[in-house]
């Protein structure tokens, strides 16, 4: 049915979800690290605070789910992503290198502990793991990109210009 003649129009439901995640966040009173029912609910709130670029917002409620869920994967990485996006780029890069541990064959998770690193300051400890990596992927742009930024961020221009892709 056509309302548009009367004045009303169809809300979008998601318009308010951050008002009434937080209300409920703020109204409830429970155990951090035994409610799983609420870790999930933690989690949710968490992904959406760092989607709105609220980051440090995010980094608390990860907090309080990985009491709960150490290993969790997921909440790994929103609190590497976290960090990385408040510039806390050596504790971005232990939270992936935890991940590394636990999915050893993820690429994303790899190029992201190298970026970190090299944020970090510390390039020289992820060139090796990068140049093995573009060995073995030799058309990836993704690590060749990476290994460019890591070379030039340890110096090595000369060598990153064969790497660097989108400079």
């Amino acid at each position: 049915r056509d309302l548009s003649n009367i004045g009303i129009k169809p809300r979008n439901p998601f318009t308010h979800l951050d008002d009434i995640l937080e209300g409920f966040i703020n109204t409830t009173t429970h155990s951090d690290t035994q409610d799983t029912d609420y870790t999930t609910l933690y989690s949710y709130y968490a992904n959406w605070k760092l989607k709105k670029g609220e980051y440090n917002t995010a980094l608390e409620y990860y907090a309080k789910c990985l009491k709960a869920r150490p290993n969790s994967i997921s909440i790994m990485r929103g609190m590497a992503r976290a960090y990385y996006a408040v510039g806390d780029y050596e504790k971005s890069a232990s939270y992936f290198d935890a991940l590394i541990t636990l999915n050893p064959d993820n690429l994303n998770n790899r190029l992201n502990y190298a970026k970190a690193m090299t944020k970090a300051g510390k390039p020289e400890a992820v060139l090796n793991g990068l140049y093995k990596l573009d060995f073995e992927n030799p058309d990836n742009v993704s690590i060749q990109d990476t290994l460019g930024w890591a070379l030039l961020y340890a110096g090595k221009a000369a060598e990153a210009e064969q790497y660097c892709h989108d400079v």
